[in-house]
């Protein structure tokens, strides 16, 4: 029973990835939580699943005409300093700080598209 629990939500991440673009981060989050990961652990084993997911997505989106690969590029040259400046930060933000973090950006994301 325990594997289909976390097969389904390992699904429905790949679903929800391809659907609101990395939202399915989001559940395997806490669903590796539940598996007793640390906050950290949970959001790094999470992005290492997610990269292939959102390629895969990122495929889908190419291959029918969603997005230009020029329009994407352009996060590149300050995304890839920004993500080694956080994974530094990372280190040095105790668990409980960064749940909150986590959840205020949730918290942020879904009122904001409520509201637009």
């Amino acid at each position: 029973m325990k594997n289909f629990l976390y097969n389904s939500i390992s699904f429905l991440s790949g679903v929800a990835n391809v659907i609101f673009g990395s939202g399915g981060g989001i559940l395997a989050v806490e669903s590796l939580k539940k598996e007793k990961l640390d906050q950290k652990k949970a959001q790094a084993t999470a992005l290492c699943a997610m990269i292939v997911m959102s390629a895969i997505s990122a495929g889908y989106y190419f291959y029918n005409d969603y997005f230009d690969l020029k329009d994407a590029i352009i996060y590149v040259p300050f995304g890839v300093p920004g993500a080694l400046i956080g994974g530094g930060l990372l280190k040095r933000i105790p668990d409980m700080i960064l749940k909150k973090i986590f959840s205020l950006f949730i918290i942020w994301a879904g009122l904001r598209l409520i509201f637009q």
